[in-house]
């Protein structure tokens, strides 16, 4: 494959630098998912090297296959780290440089080729990576950048704002990572905002910054609170009232969408033309992602997950405050995940079940049925 041969090719030090990036990668999105463990570390870690190499020993297999701990597949982590080696000697990445700052001063440079956004996509064709697949390589380096910073202290100065608003303001409105990002977004070369790269490193550098008596007491007090919630929320009444809600909604989902075809089939018929797609397909959407669509709505969610991994994340994961809000793995969070645990399926059900349906629906009035998709 092109990733296999992109690993031939590379020298060991291209090799290192691009697996201790991806190394990172993994971490950051797993500790978006919960895993406390999950820490980012510095270049010059010795674990970091130790790591990049157990990574490079797995994806350098072609025959090694399944899921690692961040919820990627061994065979999109294999390609990220090709395409990371590409853009390395693509964009002449100086050593301790960041990747997204190579690219952003190459589309930023006026004398530049104007292929340079067609580089870009050719290297993603390459290894048939998504945009989002291609943009968590600019994810990890935001991420390395707010845990040096915190490291500092810088955020813990921050007087008077939340974690999340002084980790905006240092390291998107302050430092070049954010005029790097700002400049890969407005491109349209990377799928990921300044508000989305928050999200996803903030459980990453609480688990690498060093804590203290006061941090591990906040870290418990936020937990407590929120197995709170958590158990407020878990009372059968509740699961049953959001199944009702949710059943009458999908009835309400039906008129509305039969009164949207009747309304777009007069016009169409008014213009002389045929009404598009199959109007009852579009109206019943919500309730065959409920019903004896089941298998083709499991596959999507697969297909989701695997293509837009951080995406999937915030629309499957973040179902309750206490998963939203600490991102934690203690058992204080998992007593809360587990006493809600009817809520979350029901919630995780009734997700797939419109995502099934927005995308049904899309492909319908393109002609296109789920099974050819």
């Amino acid at each position: 494959t092109n990733s296999t041969t992109t690993f031939k090719n590379a020298s060991k030090k291209k090799l290192a630098d691009a697996a201790r990036r991806v190394t990172n990668l993994e971490s950051v999105l797993a500790a978006k998912a919960g895993d406390k463990t999950a820490t980012i570390l510095n270049p010059l870690d010795p674990e970091l090297v130790n790591r990049g190499g157990e990574l490079l020993k797995v994806i350098g297999n072609p025959q090694a296959d399944g899921t690692l701990r961040s919820g990627l597949s061994i065979n999109t982590v294999r390609s990220v780290t090709a395409a990371t080696i590409d853009l390395l000697d693509t964009f002449q990445v100086k050593e301790g440089e960041r990747i997204t700052s190579a690219v952003a001063r190459a589309i930023s440079d006026p004398n530049a080729s104007p292929q340079i956004i067609s580089k870009l996509d050719d290297i993603r064709a390459k290894y048939n990576l998504t945009k989002e697949q291609m943009s968590l390589i600019y994810l990890a380096e935001v991420s390395e950048s707010g845990k040096i910073l915190a490291e500092q202290s810088i955020i813990a100065r921050a007087k008077g704002r939340s974690a999340s608003d002084a980790i905006k303001t240092i390291v998107f409105d302050e430092t070049e990572a954010s005029l790097s990002l700002k400049i890969l977004s407005d491109s349209n070369v990377s799928t990921i905002s300044d508000q989305q790269a928050i999200n996803a490193s903030m459980a990453a550098i609480r688990n690498s910054s060093e804590k203290g008596i006061l941090g591990t007491g906040l870290e418990i007090l936020r937990d407590t609170d929120a197995m709170r919630v958590a158990f407020m929320t878990s009372q059968i009444a509740t699961t049953a009232r959001n199944v009702t809600s949710t059943g009458i909604l999908t009835g309400v989902d039906l008129m509305d969408e039969f009164y949207r075809e009747l309304g777009g089939a007069g016009k169409d018929i008014l213009s002389g033309k045929l009404p598009k797609g199959d109007a009852f397909r579009r109206m019943t959407a919500v309730l065959r992602g409920l019903t004896w669509n089941d298998a083709q709505k499991s596959i999507l969610r697969e297909m989701f997950k695997e293509e837009m991994p951080e995406a999937y994340l915030t629309v499957f994961n973040d179902a309750m405050r206490v998963e939203l809000g600490t991102g934690s793995n203690s058992w204080l969070a998992k007593t809360g995940r587990a006493v809600n645990i009817f809520n979350t399926a029901t919630d995780t059900f009734f997700k797939e079940a419109g995502f099934f349906a927005s995308i049904d629906r899309q492909l319908s009035t393109r002609g296109i049925t789920m099974k050819d998709f």
